[in-house]
């Protein structure tokens, strides 16, 4: 077997930003598409090429308010699977909202929001290996706050809280 197998990967991107009456906004972008090579054989056990693949997409929305305070909105999707006929082929997806909204004073520097975290997996099973449950899916939930407070001319203190749920531990 040849541990060291190696690999062809091509990726593309983009990004795009642009300002409007409405905010800045930033879009962007980028899929990539990958295989190993043969990967020999061990005794009658055969190591075939993987290969991986995927894409992602991030779309940004920012806006200054009154008084120097700013909102800013993502949107973010990722898509990515593996296939690996000897151990695993797993697929994936995660897409996210995430809200926040900060506002700038003399002395401090408060940052407050929330998020949303949806993620779907599906493992196909390998030759050697299985996945119990195959498939899944989870949810996360976020809220936080975060005071940036300058304590001197030269030292910042920054006090947080973050809120959490999720499907594993609940909310922490």
């Amino acid at each position: 077997m040849n541990s060291l197998a190696s690999w062809r990967r091509a990726q593309i991107g983009f990004r795009a930003d642009w300002d409007s009456d409405a905010g800045r906004f930033t879009f962007q972008g980028d899929a990539y598409d990958g295989r190993s090579e043969h990967r020999g054989f061990v005794g009658g056990i055969e190591f075939p090429e993987v290969s991986v693949s995927g894409a992602n997409v991030l779309g940004r929305w920012r806006r200054t308010l009154r008084e120097g305070s700013e909102l800013q909105l993502q949107l973010y999707f990722d898509h990515s699977e593996r296939a690996d006929r000897l151990f695993y082929e797993p697929s994936a997806n995660i897409a996210d909202i995430e809200l926040q909204h900060a506002i700038r004073g003399a002395k401090h520097s408060l940052v407050w929001g929330g998020g949303y975290r949806y993620g779907r997996d599906e493992v196909d099973p390998g030759i050697a290996t299985v996945f119990v449950p195959s498939k899944r899916s989870l949810d996360w939930f976020n809220l936080f706050v975060q005071d940036e407070i300058e304590a001197h001319e030269n030292v910042d203190v920054t006090l947080g809280l973050k809120l959490e749920h999720n499907d594993y531990t609940g909310t922490e």
